[in-house]
């Protein structure tokens, strides 16, 4: 398959997928290029593998990864200057991730936003349908504290 016909067939996988995660167009087309230079850099492993799950799985790494660089970016601004986000701006996918775990981060995508079964996140990320399991209950505990202590902090 050339690089042409591997973009026709799968660039829409791709920029759904980066647009449900990161919410802008710009940024998932962005996310779009990035994945297809990665995928056309290690062809033979795209070739090896099933290649929407690569897709998947590439385009949902990247943009987590671009949410925690805009997170820090965002903590550095923050550092730097007296202003603060807006308080009644819906919180994000990125904002509701900020400060869990990495690996629980991917599940917690995967199941709540995407609603995909436990078995199907499993095959995705490689892992044991258990260790979802475990996540993502480890997920929901560190969601309940933080939710918890979030409602405590809020003036009335």
């Amino acid at each position: 398959m050339t690089p042409q016909e591997i973009y026709q067939r799968y660039g829409a996988v791709a920029y759904r997928r980066a647009r449900r995660l990161l919410g802008d167009d710009q940024a998932a087309k962005d996310a779009c290029q990035e994945v297809f230079l990665r995928l056309f850099r290690s062809l033979p492993e795209f070739e090896r593998a099933s290649p929407v799950t690569w897709i998947y799985t590439v385009t949902t790494n990247y943009c987590l990864n671009q949410i925690r660089d805009e997170q820090r970016h965002r903590k550095l601004l923050e550092a730097n200057t007296a202003t603060r986000p807006n308080p009644v701006t819906p919180p994000s996918i990125a904002t509701l991730l900020q400060g869990f775990p990495e690996e629980l981060q991917a599940i917690a995508v995967y199941y709540f936003v995407d609603e995909m079964s436990q078995a199907e996140i499993a095959n995705v990320l490689g892992i044991s349908q258990r260790t979802v399991s475990n996540r993502l209950a480890a997920f929901r505990d560190l969601a309940k504290t933080a939710f918890a202590r979030e409602a405590m902090e809020e003036p009335c």
